[in-house]
C-alpha cells in the first residue's frame, strides 16, 4: 500500500509538468531606441528564465542600453556596426516639424541603410548561418526583422511596442513593403495616426480618415516600397515569395483593448497586453523618502521618456506653474535639457521640486502619492499610467504620441495639453484640473481595472507564444487564407464583376425582348384596331 501511495504521489508531482524544448531566439530591437530595447529586454528575461537560449542582436552603441533595466545584468548578444542616426537628434527634428511624409521618408531610409549593413556584413551573416536562431522576434518598423528572417529561412515574429496605429500604417495595400500585419482597415471606426481623433468619428472625421488612408499608401507606393524592393533585390530576397510569406508567423502587440478602438484582428495577432507595466517595487531611499513626505497633495511626475526633449521656454513655462502647485514634483530632465535651460539655476525651481536625470517610472506610477503623470504619451509611459490608475495631462510631441494623447482624453482620464501656444498658465491650469477633478482618477481606475485583469501577465503571455512558434517551428498554420491571393480575388473584385456583366447581361436582353415585342405585336394591334372600326 505504502508503495502505491508514494506511486501515485509520484504521479501527481510529474503528472502536471510538460517537456517544454529549449529554443535559440534571437531579438532584434530598432537601433538607437530604448523604449524597444527596453520591451524586449525584459521578454529576454523572461525566456532565459524559462531555459531558452536568448540573445540580442544590437549596435555596439545600445550595449549599455542593455544593462541599463536592472543595474549590470550581462545580457547575451552579437554587435554588428552600423552607421549612427542619432535617434534622439531625429527625434529633435520631427518634433519640431509637422510630422509629415517627408519626415517618415528621413526615418525609413536611415533604417532600410542600418539594415542593408548589417546584411552587408559577411563575417555576420556567416556566423549566423552557421549557428541559425529558431525564430527571430523583432520591431516591424526595422526592416532587417523580415528581411533576416528570409535571408536566413527561420520564422520571425514581430513585436508591435506602440499599440494600434490606425489604418494605414497597419498593413499596406503594396505586396512587398515589408509592412503585413494583415489586420483590415476600419476607415469608419479607427482613425489614423494623422487624423487626431476617436470615436465616434464625424462625417468629416471620416473623410480626412479616408483621404490619409489613401495619400500614405500613394506615399509608400511612390516612395517608401522602391526602397524596400531595391534592399530585397541587393540581397535576393523576396518577400512576396510563398516561402518567404510562410515565415512570418505571429505579430505580438503591446496593447490592451482597455484602451484601444475595438477591432477584428487576424489570428496571427495576438494582443498580450502592456509588457512593461506591472507592479511597483521599492524606490531607492532618495525618492522613497521625497515621495512618503508629499502628504496627501502627493506628486506630480513629469518625464518625456528617452526620445522627446523639453524646449527652454517650455521649461520655464513649467518650471513657473510647478511654484504655484500644492503638490510636489519630480521631474526627469536629461543632461541635454538642463544644458538647454541654462542650467537648474536658470529655471529657479522651489523646494517642492526634485530634479532627476533618470527616473524608475514604472515603480514612481504605482508609489500611492502619485497623483498625475504629464507625459508626452509614448506608449509604455501611457500604458504603465493606465496600469496603476493614474490621471495623464498629456503632451505629445510627434510620431505616435498624438494619437495615443487622443485614447486616454477620450477615456477620460487625461487632459490635453497642446505645445503650440504653450503658457504657464496653460500648464498650471491642465495640472489643477487633473488634480482637483476626481472624474480623471476614477477613469483611470476603470481602465486599471480592466487592464490588470489577466490571468498570465503580458510579459508571461507573450513568452507563451514565442515557446508556441518554438514548438510548432513556426507552422503558418495561423495565416488567413487570402493571404496568398492577389488583390483582386482577395476582394473578390472578379466575382463582383462577373455578377456585374450577368447584371447588365440580363438588363440588356429584357429591354431587347421587350423592344421584340413591342416591335412584333404593335403593327398587329393596330390592324386588330382597325379591323374593328371596320366592322362597326
Amino acid at each position: 500500500m505504502k508503495r502505491l501511495a508514494l506511486l501515485a504521489l509520484l504521479c501527481l508531482l510529474v503528472g502536471p509538468l510538460t517537456v517544454v524544448r529549449a529554443g535559440k531566439v534571437l531579438l532584434l530591437p530598432l537601433p538607437e531606441d530604448n523604449s524597444h530595447i527596453f520591451v524586449l529586454r525584459r521578454i529576454y528575461d523572461e525566456l532565459t528564465q524559462r531555459g531558452h537560449n536568448a540573445y540580442m542582436l544590437v549596435p555596439p552603441g545600445d550595449v549599455p542600453r542593455l544593462t541599463a533595466i536592472d543595474k549590470g545584468e550581462n545580457v547575451s548578444h552579437i554587435t554588428f556596426n552600423i552607421e549612427s542616426m542619432d535617434l534622439q537628434r531625429v527625434a529633435l527634428t520631427l518634433s519640431s516639424s509637422s510630422h509629415g511624409p517627408k519626415d517618415i521618408d528621413l526615418v525609413m531610409k536611415l533604417w532600410h541603410a542600418q539594415c542593408d549593413t548589417l546584411l552587408s556584413d559577411a563575417d555576420l551573416m556567416e556566423r549566423l548561418q552557421a549557428d541559425k536562431p529558431d525564430v527571430i522576434l523583432g520591431i516591424p518598423f526595422f526592416s532587417c526583422t523580415s528581411l533576416l528572417g528570409a535571408k536566413l529561412g527561420v520564422p520571425y515574429m514581430y513585436l508591435l511596442p506602440t499599440g494600434m496605429l490606425g489604418n494605414a500604417h497597419m498593413s499596406s495595400i503594396w505586396s512587398g513593403s515589408g509592412r503585413d500585419f494583415h489586420i483590415a482597415p476600419r476607415l469608419a471606426t479607427v482613425a489614423d495616426m494623422h487624423v487626431h481623433a476617436s470615436h465616434p468619428l464625424t462625417f468629416f472625421q471620416r473623410m480626412q480618415n479616408a483621404w490619409t488612408f489613401a495619400n500614405i499608401h500613394q506615399h509608400d507606393y511612390r516612395v517608401l516600397r522602391p526602397t524596400m524592393l531595391n534592399l530585397q533585390r541587393k540581397h535576393g530576397i523576396d518577400l512576396t515569395a510563398p516561402e518567404a510569406r510562410r515565415l512570418q508567423s505571429l505579430t505580438l502587440m503591446s496593447a490592451d483593448m482597455a484602451l484601444e478602438t475595438p477591432r477584428p484582428l487576424p489570428p496571427t495577432v495576438k494582443m498580450v497586453g502592456p509588457i512593461l507595466a506591472k507592479p511597483a517595487k521599492p524606490l531607492p531611499s532618495d525618492l522613497q523618502e521625497f515621495m512618503d513626505g508629499a502628504g496627501e497633495n502627493g506628486v506630480v511626475l513629469i518625464s518625456l521618456g528617452t526620445l522627446a526633449q523639453f524646449g527652454r521656454d517650455e521649461m520655464q513655462m513649467i518650471a513657473s506653474a510647478l511654484k504655484r502647485l500644492p503638490a510636489r514634483t519630480l521631474w526627469k530632465l536629461s543632461s541635454r535639457e538642463v544644458e538647454a535651460a541654462g542650467g537648474l539655476e536658470a529655471l529657479n525651481l522651489t523646494e517642492n521640486v526634485k530634479v532627476v536625470s533618470w527616473v524608475p517610472q514604472n515603480d514612481v506610477l504605482g508609489h500611492p502619492r502619485t497623483r498625475a503623470f504629464l507625459s508626452h504619451c509614448g506608449s509604455n509611459g501611457m500604458y504603465e499610467a493606465v496600469y496603476h490608475g493614474v490621471p495623464i495631462v498629456a503632451m505629445p510631441f510627434f510620431a505616435d504620441q498624438p494619437m495615443n494623447a487622443q485614447k486616454v482624453v477620450s477615456k477620460g482620464m487625461a487632459a490635453m495639453l497642446p505645445r503650440e501656444g504653450l503658457t504657464a498658465e496653460g500648464v498650471y491650469d491642465a495640472l489643477t484640473r487633473v488634480l482637483e477633478d476626481g472624474s480623471y482618477r476614477a477613469a483611470a481606475a476603470k481602465l486599471s481595472k480592466r487592464i490588470r485583469s489577466r490571468k498570465r501577465t503580458p510579459l508571461q503571455e507573450a513568452a507563451d507564444w514565442v515557446e508556441h512558434v518554438l514548438d510548432t517551428s513556426g507552422e503558418p498554420y495561423l495565416q488567413l487564407p487570402d493571404e496568398d491571393m492577389n488583390f483582386i480575388v482577395r476582394t473578390s473584385l472578379d466575382v463582383i464583376a462577373a455578377y456585374l456583366a450577368i447584371a447588365v447581361s440580363s438588363l440588356s436582353l429584357g429591354v431587347i425582348l421587350v423592344q421584340w415585342i413591342v416591335g412584333s405585336a404593335l403593327p398587329k394591334l393596330k390592324g386588330l384596331a382597325g379591323w374593328k372600326e371596320k366592322i362597326v
